[in-house]
């Protein structure tokens, strides 16, 4: 599927989120969970350990325009 597109002006736009690091020894069990389920059957498309967090929020498509101030705005 591709993306929408504005006839007019397409804007770039970046898919956003709000969230936490778990940590390493969170990250290192829940790949070794993976890796069992895996092993057991599970037909999954798992997410990258390092690409593991916790999603507070999520944002949805961002004007890339808009990035530095929703991040400015999330630090504050």
């Amino acid at each position: 599927a591709r993306p929408a597109r504005n006839t007019s002006k397409t804007m770039a736009r970046t898919r956003t989120f709000i969230g936490i690091d778990i940590g390493d020894a969170i990250r290192a069990s829940a790949a070794a969970l993976q890796k069992e389920l895996t092993k057991a059957g599970a037909e999954v498309k798992w997410a990258a350990p390092e690409s593991m967090h916790v999603t507070l929020l999520f944002l949805g498509d961002v004007d890339d325009r808009e990035l530095h101030a929703v991040c400015k705005a999330v630090r504050a």
